[in-house]
């Protein structure tokens, strides 16, 4: 109807027969429905927004009453069906699984009878019951809102067959996956883009046992785990995980004391795109670092040997009885005190020793203790950790290590400082050497040679070398006779020289003249054969001729020569005999006066005249 103010409203007109005043009637009774027929329109289009849902929906939904009695379902779950056509109306155990009876562990009915909503995965079965897959299935309670009591159930179905499937391939494929890491001996692990530990194998949790971590790190970030880890070690995760590129590299690391090197592949795997973890395998390179070092070593000393070698040379019997010692001692394990002046070639001697020793395929390291001031001497010798002094930025090995399966020569021992002189025999009796700022001895393998150019004895009683390294380290004791006390070597070494020097500095020097070899048999040498061999480089440096003389000598030894010459003590009868012929020039040959310039008679002269042989005529 349309009231007088236009407005449009419904109506429902209930009409029934009836009698009024004896007569037959008409009883109108109109009811204004307007908010009614709203209500019934809106409820119209949500129940068709409902339908369009519940119709467009992929996964399944039914409608299920209190007898289990399907009454809805939606295409999805028609065409699941299809082969069981039609669905509605027929139990459940019956439409969807074929069974004349409930199900023993029905959800649906589980819910009626609880009203909790319940969540169960169960076979899917396809024409003839037999298995097609899996299904997820939530089930809901119907309640009726005006008496609380349940109507139904609403059960939402959504196939997972080829998501199981997935995780069934995902599942053995881990399983080979970590079948495949558990086989492996290098440690493994696997951390997700946040660096979380996600997996590892056994190999890797023995190798955190072994370092003192913790043993199944599950769950914890790198950092937490490894804590000594720089920085630069997780810009390389950050590379993989952006680069999707794998990356090898080396790792120098300290845990517990031990330092160790570590070769770390970290390999991207992609997920959907991207880079979603990166499986990381360690290789404990240490003692193949450490093998490769001392091969480096060993290449090096026998390098620096060669280039600092010759032969000892010498045919005296002072030599001999060194050629001798070292025949005798070399083949041993014993250390040597080699003593001697400076430059009479005692590190020849120790470099001898070791040629022929059984170590000589080792390293053989010089140090030279008075040459290394006292606070260098240390480190020099022991080595030490990373950090354990400003500027220590990586560790290092001392002479001790790097000559190990070798020789250690300690030239000028005596030079030590005392408070070194403790840790050396420590090392010499223990045969273990720690490095400066560790807390751990590394075992070492090496023979110790020593030398001083002072009297070791002197030393130990002006305090200037302990007792005890003195006993240590004079086992044996080699004496290195000086050149003066071999003279009968100066030709065999001057020779030597002139090859050596002639050949290396391509000069034709052939020979020394005689009087300039008598000139350097003649002198004391000081310098001893290393001061010889500075003198025959010298000289062939300048030579200008292939025979060298007397001019050729350096200036001060030919004065040295001259000043020995006169300094030569003479017997006493030349000493007289030359008085004598003096006296008697002097006297212009008047023997009355020679007698008495010379303080005798002169019949005492006639007789020394006639004992030697001088006659007036020797006198003119």
């Amino acid at each position: 109807l349309i009231r007088k103010d236009g407005r449009d409203i419904d109506i429902e007109f209930n009409m029934s027969a009836t009698e009024y005043d004896g007569r037959r009637a008409g009883l109108v009774l109109v009811r204004d429905v307007t908010e009614r027929k709203r209500a019934e329109e809106a409820l119209r289009e949500s129940g068709r927004f409902l339908s369009s849902v519940f119709g467009s929906m992929q996964d399944g939904i039914s409608v299920l009453d209190t007898d289990m009695r399907i009454v809805q379902v939606n295409p999805t779950v028609e065409k699941w069906y299809s082969h069981k056509m039609p669905l509605v109306g027929r139990k459940c155990y019956d439409g969807y699984h074929g069974r004349s009876t409930p199900c023993e562990a029905c959800p649906s009915r589980r819910t009626l009878e609880t009203g909790e909503a319940a969540f169960s995965i169960v076979p899917k079965t396809g024409p003839g019951g037999a298995a097609e897959g899996w299904i997820e299935l939530y089930t809901f309670p119907l309640v009726d809102e005006a008496t609380g009591r349940r109507t139904g159930v609403i059960t939402y179905v959504r196939d997972i067959t080829e998501r199981k499937r997935a995780e069934e391939a995902l599942r053995a494929s881990e399983m080979q996956y970590r079948t495949t890491l558990d086989a492996l001996a290098d440690p493994v692990h696997v951390v997700d883009r946040d660096l979380r530990l996600t997996l590892m194998n056994p190999a890797f949790v023995q190798w955190n046992q072994e370092l003192g971590l913790e043993a199944e790190p599950i769950g914890k970030t790198l950092r937490a785990v490894f804590p000594f880890l720089g920085p630069e070690v997780f810009d390389q995760y950050q590379y993989v995980f952006d680069a999707g590129e794998v990356l090898i590299g080396e790792e120098m690391t300290v845990v517990g004391g031990r330092d160790f090197i570590t070769e770390t592949r970290k390999i991207p795997v992609w997920e959907h795109g991207e880079v979603a973890r990166i499986v990381t395998v360690i290789r404990d390179i240490t003692e193949r670092k450490r093998a490769e070092e001392r091969m480096a070593r060993h290449a090096d000393s026998l390098r620096r040997q060669l280039d600092e070698h010759y032969e000892m040379v010498g045919e005296s019997p002072a030599i001999k009885e060194v050629y001798d010692f070292i025949r005798k001692v070399a083949p041993t394990e014993g250390g040597v005190l080699i003593c001697g002046e400076s430059g009479t070639g005692k590190e020849i001697v120790a470099r001898a020793i070791h040629r022929y020793s059984p170590r000589a395929e080792g390293p053989l390291e010089v140090v030279n203790c008075a040459a290394i001031p006292a606070t260098l001497l240390e480190d020099e010798l022991f080595g030490h950790v990373k950090g354990a002094f400003t500027g220590a930025v990586a560790s290092k090995p001392g002479r001790f290590e790097l000559a190990d399966g070798g020789t250690l020569f300690l030239d000028e021992v005596v030079e030590t400082p005392l408070e070194c002189q403790v840790k050396l025999l420590r090392v010499l009796e223990e045969g273990t050497v720690r490095r400066i700022g560790d807390t751990r001895d590394r075992p070492i393998d090496v023979r110790v040679l020593a030398a001083t150019n002072r009297d070791p004895a002197a030393a130990l009683k002006q305090g200037h070398l302990r007792e005890d390294l003195f006993y240590r380290l004079d086992r044996l004791r080699l004496v290195v006779p000086p050149l003066r006390e071999r003279t009968g070597d100066i030709e065999l070494l001057v020779r030597h020289f002139l090859d050596a020097f002639g050949s290396s500095l391509k000069r034709s020097v052939e020979e020394l003249a005689p009087e300039a070899l008598e000139a350097l048999q003649a002198y004391d040498w000081p310098g001893n054969v290393r001061e010889l061999k500075n003198v025959m480089e010298r000289m062939v440096i300048l030579a200008d001729r292939p025979v060298l003389g007397l001019a050729d000598l350096p200036s001060y030894l030919e004065e040295a020569v001259q000043q020995a010459e006169r300094a030569r003590v003479e017997p006493l009868s030349e000493v007289e005999r030359t008085h004598i012929l003096r006296a008697l020039q002097e006297a212009d040959g008047n023997k009355k006066k020679a007698a008495e310039m010379l303080g005798i008679d002169r019949s005492t002269l006639y007789a020394k005249l006639k004992r030697y042989g001088i006659s007036p005529q020797t006198v003119a």
